[in-house]
């Protein structure tokens, strides 16, 4: 009996690729590659840059998860006092919430709701949400809730619900309209969790969210083609669907991306990634935190702290405030 070679090799790029069209079905249903396509694909994957330049930049600084934790609130007040911090946004699930209190009074940061349905448990009665939560009443993972909507198990219903009960106590707790809105863990990436939560940005008057067009800090670091071709077409189908709803709401210009914290915390490289890119309004998004909490943070704990320090710095201060680059927030859109 004879037996035909296997190609482990060809196998395992057939795996990868499998794995990158998986992903990318979370933001759109098919794509049909086109000789047009790949051209487009190819050419774009050959000149990504931050190419352009305008006099003076504007930088939303931004820091997600206000309310998870003493140790994030605590930050963020810290950073909106020192100046290095125009903006927050607001976990309303979570425990540390009457925190907010802090916010009412610093008329200088813009506060927005960050809809969660990946972490925590939700402010709805769970048995009234069923298909968002597991058998301890908590919301899946990500990467679980993900699944579970490619297997159409997940409920719109369930969803609205849920983010409509978020904002009820983003309101009861701040008295005022939120500012912008967007997601934790990005979780409007997601096509239907995107349409629901423009949904009700509109219904509730929210004026601005947050733009995925991406201004890059080390796109140079990235390797391999498979892994620039997935950034590529993420970005351009990102682009395309919120540039759909610029008539409902404000946006910056660009978000400032980095795939290395490392190169993130890099002063330098953000001031030039910031005065070469074309966009005029950037949004740099960090997640800072003055201690460690490992059940809260997993494993992004150090790097909250190590922004922190950062940002608390006389260097970090003197990149946002000088006469080529100025802060901004959402109001200001």
């Amino acid at each position: 009996m004879t037996y035909e070679k296997y190609d482990y090799g060809a196998r395992k790029s057939s795996i990868k690729y499998r794995c990158l069209l998986t992903k990318l079905s979370d933001f759109v249903p098919r794509i049909t590659w086109t000789p047009h396509f790949m051209f487009t694909l190819w050419r774009a994957l050959c000149k990504t840059n931050n190419s352009g330049g305008v006099d003076m930049k504007k930088i939303i600084v931004t820091a997600d998860d206000f309310g998870m934790c003493r140790y994030v609130n605590n930050a963020i007040i810290d950073l909106v006092d020192f100046g290095t911090l125009t903006s927050t946004n607001v976990l309303t699930n979570m425990y540390a919430l009457d925190d907010i209190e802090k916010l009412k009074n610093r008329s200088n940061v813009s506060v927005g709701i960050h809809w969660n349905i990946t972490s925590g448990k939700p402010v709805s009665n769970p048995e009234e949400i069923p298909t968002l939560v597991d058998g301890d009443g908590r919301f899946h993972s990500l990467v679980k809730f993900k699944k579970l909507v490619r297997l159409r198990k997940i409920s719109k219903a369930d969803i609205e619900k849920e983010l409509r009960a978020q904002y009820l106590r983003f309101y009861e707790s701040y008295g005022k309209t939120a500012s912008y809105w967007n997601t934790h863990e990005n979780s409007s990436h997601v096509k239907v969790v995107f349409d629901i939560c423009c949904k009700l940005g509109v219904e509730y008057h929210i004026p601005a969210t947050r733009v995925f067009d991406r201004v890059y800090l080390d796109f140079d670091q990235v390797s391999g083609m498979l892994r620039k071709m997935r950034e590529y077409l993420v970005r351009t189908i990102l682009h395309n669907r919120y540039k759909g709803i610029r008539k409902n709401f404000k946006m910056p210009d660009g978000r400032l991306v980095a795939f290395s914290n490392k190169i993130k915390l890099d002063i330098e490289r953000n001031r030039k990634a910031i005065l070469s890119s074309k966009c005029s309004t950037i949004e740099m998004v960090i997640h800072p935190a003055t201690q460690l909490d490992e059940k809260l943070f997993g494993n992004i704990g150090e790097d909250r702290i190590m922004e922190y320090k950062l940002y608390i710095t006389k260097e970090m201060y003197d990149l946002l405030h000088n006469e080529e680059i100025q802060t901004s927030n959402f109001e200001q859109l």
